[in-house]
């Protein structure tokens, strides 16, 4: 957030992403000098007396596993003197996206982001990336808009068209089941048939 934002963010530990492939191997590499915990779910951590390194191969929830072309897109950035690769601002949005706690809410970060690096997001894929979950994608561009309404033209009118596109058919969706199941829920039509004697 600091390379991306210029913003003076305090932080309490790093984070190091891996794929799920890579973890058991950089996790075993790291412990030699270190104590190591782990949630095999999704990440590890690397304690080093008061300090503590995560190393995150997904999500707490399940939705946002590292892949490979994560690294494909890291831009450059020094790190404690160190040159590493860091995650493109696509991939940092996607992470942010879910976390949404009483505690923690990257909304704002996810805001910012898209303030100062809509050049650099890759707007298809992180659509790819979040289309499961469209309607999480759709909040945050509208949080957006709404705290930055000179600034609305960050966001492809394209993009905002193709969600609100996907709200409109999956809201008629719902009225045409609705009414369906009102119409199936009439009694039924007493038919008297008689024969034709006339005989009851």
């Amino acid at each position: 957030m600091n390379l991306y934002t210029q913003a003076r963010c305090p932080t309490k530990d790093l984070d190091i992403f891996t794929t799920a492939a890579e973890f058991p191997r950089l996790l075993s590499h790291l412990q030699r000098n270190n104590r190591v915990s782990a949630d095999e779910s999704w990440l590890g951590k690397v304690h080093c007396g008061r300090n503590f390194v995560d190393v995150i191969f997904g999500s707490s929830n399940g939705a946002v596993p590292v892949q490979e072309e994560w690294f494909q897109y890291a831009a450059q950035a020094q790190v404690l003197g160190h040159c590493v690769p860091v995650i493109n601002p696509t991939e940092l949005i996607w992470t942010k996206a879910f976390i949404q706690k009483r505690n923690r809410h990257d909304g704002v970060d996810i805001v910012h982001l898209i303030l100062k690096q809509r050049e650099a997001i890759d707007w298809q894929r992180l659509i790819m990336y979040m289309n499961p979950h469209w309607e999480i994608l759709l909040c945050h561009l509208l949080m957006f808009r709404w705290i930055y309404p000179s600034e609305r033209d960050a966001i492809p009118d394209w993009l905002l068209d193709d969600l609100l596109e996907r709200l409109s058919r999956q809201r008629e969706g719902r009225h045409r089941r609705r009414n369906s199941a009102a119409v199936g829920c009439f009694p039924a039509p007493i038919i008297e048939v008689r024969p034709r004697n006339g005989a009851s």
